[in-house]
């Protein structure tokens, strides 16, 4: 058996693998800035942008989830609440999921920082 020549069809690029000349230059797309497209954006739309749209707050009531599970939550905290500023309530929706809340971070600052 013979050497496998390789063969160049006339399809295949011209500049493949190893055969890229050292003056071969690349072309780059300008970096942007995300705020910057968006005012762009806006200003080349007359109509409505999705930064412009906003739907406001829900009518419906806020719904609760337990901090633990996720599940919807019947049950808030008495001691989280008495310490925690309002909005901070701690919720849970069954005893276990609360003996987990007591044992865990019950009375413990919030880390925001965290979420």
């Amino acid at each position: 058996m013979g050497k496998k020549t390789k063969v160049k069809d006339s399809d295949s690029d011209e500049l493949s693998g190893s055969e890229i000349p050292s003056n071969f230059k690349v072309k780059q797309r300008p970096v942007l800035d995300f705020k910057i497209v968006i005012v762009q954006d806006e200003a080349d739309s007359r109509e409505y942008c999705w930064s412009k749209l906003w739907a406001g707050p829900g009518r419906s009531t806020k719904r609760k989830f337990c901090i633990i599970c996720g599940c919807p939550a019947n049950y808030t905290c008495v001691s989280c609440a008495k310490h925690k500023p309002f909005g901070f309530e701690r919720n849970f929706c069954s005893i276990r999921c609360q003996t987990v809340h007591n044992e865990a971070d019950c009375g413990k600052p919030i880390d925001m920082t965290h979420w």
